[in-house]
């Protein structure tokens, strides 16, 4: 087999999606080897190759393929998020030329991939050195940072047009499984209509997940905000398997489409976890809180869930769920919180 870097297997991001789901030692091990052949060995190619690229241009960075690549394992000593693993794989290649405390990175996960470099803690006169470069010429450094805004907005303006494009092509193919699916529970015999009505739920599921998905990738951050009329806007969710109990007495203001999309996910965790009833209620003005009466959580993974949110690592505990209700609650100035229950599970959702 050929030791040249060839790129990363669409699997290896497969594998990073399934340690996310699946964050423990139990999970990891069997599937260590795996880890290795589809991460492990290729950022130690890509190192090789990259440092016989820097060798080439001369320039003073090193790729070592033995100290590059950081550990797949998370350093949780003084973490509340107690996560064995981290979802992705990176490598840094230090400066090798005079001065040091300069050098690059690679950074990649399922949606994003990056390279970086700069300086770390840099000594005095080199620190000094580059502020004198940047009042003798801050035309140059403006141009770097108005070339960045540029690049960023083109990237806004790309992720609208896969919104609008993505809601056609992903939603038309669900809709059209869904009534096939309905189609064929009719006409089954009734011996497998459980298992199709297992498949049209999981389907339900998909599609709610994608309507929120494309929610957000509309707003791109800027809510549009309607007096929220709640019983109503619960009677058009697919709620199924969970009662709700609605006791909302205060004013709610939100954007409809991604509170919908919220709630809809917030409810199918709390039924896939154990609820069968969830009490809904507004403890004040634009603030929605949700209680279960299912099994709870352990304070230390309670306590992992609150400073991932806190702290937005949406990469550790959180799940799909929690991570789209905490970005709808910070797309209006809020955000989601995890207040002590003494039975159950509860949420809160700070929408101003």
């Amino acid at each position: 087999m050929s030791n040249a870097f060839d790129g990363f297997r669409p699997e290896a991001l497969d594998f990073l999606v399934e340690l996310a789901l699946n964050n423990d030692r139990s999970w990891f091990g069997p599937r260590k080897a795996e880890y290795e052949a589809l991460l492990k060995t290729p950022l130690e190619r890509l190192c090789t190759a990259l440092d016989g690229e820097f060798r080439a241009r001369g320039l003073p960075l090193s790729a070592d393929p033995a100290r590059s690549p950081f550990r797949i394992y998370r350093d949780v000593r003084f973490a509340k998020d107690k996560s064995p693993y981290k979802t992705n794989v990176g490598a840094s290649f230090p400066w090798t030329g005079e001065g040091g405390g300069v050098g690059g990175y690679f950074h990649l996960e399922p949606g994003h991939v990056f390279v970086g470099g700069g300086m770390w803690h840099p000594a005095p006169p080199r620190l000094a050195a580059w502020r004198a470069a940047v009042s003798e010429d801050p035309e140059r450094v403006h141009g770097a940072i108005d070339d960045l805004g540029r690049r960023l907005a083109q990237r806004v303006m790309n992720e609208r047009a896969f919104s609008a494009h993505a809601a056609h092509a992903l939603r038309t193919p669900l809709a059209g499984m869904d009534a096939q699916l309905a189609v064929a529970l009719r006409e089954c015999p009734p011996a497998l209509q459980p298992r199709l009505q297992q498949v049209r739920a999981a389907s339900m599921r998909l599609q709610r997940v994608v309507r929120a998905l494309l929610d957000l990738f509309r707003t791109g951050g800027e809510v549009q905000r309607s007096a929220i009329d709640l019983p109503g806007l619960l009677s058009h969710l697919p709620i199924e398997g969970v009662e709700v109990e609605l006791q909302a007495t205060r004013p709610l203001s939100a954007d409809a489409d991604l509170l919908a999309a919220a709630l809809a996910n917030l409810l199918d965790n709390a039924r896939r976890h154990g609820a069968r009833h969830v009490r809904i209620d507004t403890p004040q003005a634009d603030t929605l809180r949700l209680a279960d009466d299912g099994p709870g959580m352990p304070a230390e993974r309670l306590a992992a869930l609150r400073g991932a949110l806190a702290s937005q690592s949406y990469d550790g505990p959180t799940g799909l769920g929690l991570m789209l209700a905490d970005r709808v609650a910070r797309a209006h100035g809020g955000a989601l919180t995890l207040p002590d229950a003494s039975g159950g599970f509860v949420i809160e959702l700070k929408l101003a």
